[in-house]
């Protein structure tokens, strides 16, 4: 009879990182200790079953995106993408050429007029086609359909323009069936991994909520819902997160509630009555606000929150002075430094708000120096935390301006403190969360353009997720 002999070897730590640059509240340390998914120990000692000799380069935070559209995200791989397409007549070509294909509906995303400096796209421009054509403008606050597109969907638009809520009736020609999403949100997960994103917070419907009841990953996936998809039961779950509630719409749509209250969606007692409803269920609020006449009103309303209810404004991008003083310490603002991309001379933001705000949008600067809660995300505009936070470190304007490491901060910790995880996740820290990323070895050297940079690889829980 055989006889196997099995050896149990009981190391210190699952996972050594050593020799490298670890960013901590303290500072950068040269090495790391894991085990069981958690940090476990600064400047380790011991036995590992596994060691990585980092040779100086360097390792922070998994990033935390505060606010994302998984589904959008997903869906835009295999459909028409105009990310950075610059001249209108493109799109018009990129629309005719699709339409080529057996597509029985044309779908694109991310047209932004502000990169040719001209007009938006019409109905006229896409009506070389005959299929139905329905163009995303960049914010999801705005799209241009064609003559058969507005024919279908019984909408009159003598330019083929529709935003707000009139985008809702898109849905009966676009939406994607269940597998379709499911499809689309896995494709968004790797996506996350590749960029270093280890957890985010998605906006969804309730489709995409069901969706992800089929979905595993590695990577934590916070939902807050569109509260006219809101269902009892919604909350019973650890990792859903708020109801998402409109206030405005966007600066490119012309929708923000910015001078006036023209753009305001409701006043401030039909948000509290609104809230409270919420509030009573222990749920938060995700309030999109974007002008300050938005942000103001949503301000008002949260002073009457519950202590302890830890609610978000998502954007929060058009700020008077005193506004910032109403912000409590339970309400976050969750911002997305990418928007910046619209900041420059003659752009989107000094076209459509005046030169005298171009310094007074999207102020981390002030924000952070007033000791208020600030979480970044995406808006999926691009989906890349190095893009918002290159632009942010870099801005020229003071008001705007942070340094990378508090940049960090609000894409790691910040956004932890959003969601509640401030005692598990967002730091390199013992007891927290092993979700980190490693950079190469000139990161924190090179910071005038870091938009370029993604992660050598990615670990949740102590375990790689994604290599490049």
């Amino acid at each position: 009879m055989d006889v196997y002999i099995i050896l149990v070897v009981n190391t210190d730590y699952d996972l050594k990182l050593v020799n490298g640059n670890i960013l901590t509240d303290g500072g950068f340390i040269d090495s790391a200790g894991i085990k069981n998914g958690l940090f476990s120990s600064m400047h380790p000692e011991g036995s590992s079953a596994k060691t990585i000799d980092l040779n100086g380069k360097y390792v922070i935070p998994g990033f935390i995106d505060a606010h994302t559209h998984m589904l959008t995200l997903g869906l835009q791989q295999n459909k028409l993408n105009f990310e950075n397409v610059s001249d209108i007549n493109t799109i018009i070509n990129m629309v005719y050429q699709r339409s080529l294909s057996d597509e029985k509906v044309i779908t694109g995303y991310n047209w932004d007029e502000s990169l040719w400096h001209g007009e938006y796209i019409t109905k006229k421009d896409l009506d070389i086609v005959k299929k139905p054509v329905i163009l995303y403008r960049r914010d999801l606050h705005m799209a241009t359909l064609n003559s058969k597109a507005l024919e279908i969907l019984n909408i009159d638009s003598n330019n083929g323009i529709i935003n707000e809520e009139l985008m809702r009736k898109i849905e009966y020609i676009t939406e994607p069936d269940e597998n379709e999403i499911i499809n689309a949100l896995k494709r968004s997960i790797e996506i996350s991994k590749s960029y270093g994103v280890t957890a985010f917070r998605d906006m969804v419907d309730l489709k995409t909520y069901s969706a992800y009841k089929n979905i595993r990953s590695y990577v934590t996936i916070y939902k807050s819902i569109y509260s006219n998809f809101y269902f009892d039961g919604f909350g019973n779950n650890t990792n859903d997160l708020g109801i998402k509630i409109f206030m405005d719409g966007s600066i490119g749509a012309g929708t923000a509630a910015h001078i006036n209250s023209k753009n305001l969606k409701m006043d401030v007692n039909s948000l509290i009555n609104m809230a409270n409803n919420y509030w009573s269920k222990n749920l938060p609020l995700a309030v999109h606000a974007i002008g300050e006449i938005a942000i103001d009103t949503t301000l008002k309303a949260f002073s009457k929150s519950p202590g302890k209810i830890r609610n978000s404004i998502e954007h929060f991008e058009l700020m008077d002075d005193d506004i910032i003083n109403n912000v409590d310490d339970n309400t976050v603002i969750s911002s997305q430094p990418n928007y910046l991309q619209w900041n420059n001379d003659n752009g989107l933001y000094e076209n459509a708000l005046g030169k005298e705000w171009l310094s007074k949008n999207n102020s981390f600067r002030y924000i952070i120096d007033s000791g208020k809660h600030l979480a970044f995300g995406s808006d999926c505009m691009p989906f890349n935390p190095f893009y918002g936070i290159n632009f942010a470190i870099n801005s020229k304007y003071s008001n705007q301006r942070i340094n990378i490491f508090e940049a960090i901060k609000a894409y790691t910790y910040g956004s932890a403190y959003l969601l509640g995880k401030e005692n598990c996740m967002g730091k390199i820290k013992n007891n927290y969360k092993a979700d980190f990323i490693i950079l190469d070895d000139d990161f924190f050297k090179n910071l005038n353009d870091i938009s370029i940079y993604k992660p050598v690889e990615t670990f949740i829980n102590g375990i790689s997720v994604f290599k490049r």
